[in-house]
This record gives C-alpha cells, structure tokens and sequence, in this order.
C-alpha cells in the first residue's frame, strides 16, 4: 500500500472497491452501491472509471504487462460512461439500461 495525502474527485476512488473482489461481473451493482451509500454522483463516478483503468493499465504496461487483466476489461465492459464512452443510464428503466436502445417511455430520454 502507498497512501498519500490527495485532494480531488471521490469519484475517482471507486476503482480499487470495484477491483478487490471476486465477482467482476457484479461490477454494476456494487457501483450503483457505493456512489448511493457515499452520496457521490453517479455520472461524474462512472466518467473517472475509464480514464482510472487507462492509467492503471499504462501502469501495468510500463511494468511490462502486455494486456488487460481480465476483470479490468469486464469493468470497462459493465460501465461504459456516458458521451463517447457509451449510454447514459435510465436508473428508472426496467430494461438493462447501460445498453438500453429501447424507445420506452419511462424516462424523458427514452420518449417518443
């Protein structure tokens, strides 16, 4: 461990909780928990997840890792983020909202 004194987005901390369990296709779950528990806002935790694997897994290559361990790729795959990394969630969608290309009418985004 190498604690260091660090001001900035709690969002940006969320990855190591996500990491350090067993079930990574869980991953959702456990965010969704967490960011409520905390009281952190849910988008601005989900946009840090990618660029905190990019970092980790430069990290990983400078180290001489050549590829992606796998639960970090099923992180990547389980919060896309929103914008250019993937949907935004519909949290009120009965439907796997991550991927949810459904025009339903439970959310304003999701309207006719």
């Amino acid at each position: 461990m190498d604690p260091k004194p660090l001001v900035g987005d709690p969002g940006f901390e969320l990855l190591p909780a996500l990491v350090n369990r067993s079930d990574a296709a869980a991953v959702r779950r456990r965010f969704d928990l967490m960011t409520e528990v905390l009281g952190l806002d849910r988008e601005r935790a989900r946009d840090w997840t990618p660029g905190r694997l990019l970092q980790n897994g430069l990290w990983a290559v400078t180290d001489g890792e050549r590829r992606l361990e796998p639960d970090r790729a099923e992180i990547a795959r389980q919060l896309p983020g929103r914008g250019r990394w993937g949907a935004s969630p519909c949290l009120r969608c009965p439907h796997d909202s991550y991927r949810c290309s459904c025009r339903c009418p439970c959310h304003p985004r999701h309207g006719p």
